[in-house]
């Protein structure tokens, strides 16, 4: 669909909204290329996914894939369970407990997300967070990319 038709649908979404709500909120499109998840799963946040698991000091290969594939996966969502359960070195019963983690139960380990930047749906994501920053005239900003 592309992101210029994802960020449309979300505009007319938004409006519908505020017209039947009368809501004023400001709101931020996340339209990643994939899933959301393909952003996690970049071999740079593997401390995060390994901390999320349960499993901090685990040494079980993850193959997570670089950072220049990432937007090209597909099933991001099991790809991520897959590796979460992976990361956790448990078995039977005990790794169920794995499914249970959600996307921003790794992003709470994550200090860094600026290896991101290289990717193009981040960055129009970052610039729309500038954009509504800038707009509702809150204090703070966002660091410029290096």
């Amino acid at each position: 669909m592309g992101r210029a038709a994802r960020v449309r649908e979300i505009e007319n979404a938004v409006e519908a909204a505020r017209r039947r709500f009368a809501i004023l909120i400001p709101v931020l499109p996340v339209v990643p290329i994939q899933e959301l998840e393909a952003w996690l799963l970049c071999r740079e946040f593997e401390p995060a996914l390994r901390r999320a698991a349960g499993k901090p000091q685990g040494r079980i290969a993850l193959n997570l894939p670089p950072l220049s594939r990432i937007e090209r996966l597909t099933a991001t969502k099991e790809q991520l369970q897959r590796v979460l359960r992976t990361a956790s070195e448990q078995s039977g019963r005990r790794i169920q407990q794995v499914d249970s983690i959600r996307p921003a139960d790794i992003a709470r380990y994550i200090d860094d997300f600026s290896p991101l930047r290289q990717l193009p749906a981040f960055q129009a994501f970052e610039a729309d967070v500038k954009r509504v920053i800038s707009c509702q005239g809150w204090p703070g900003s966002l660091p410029d990319q290096p």
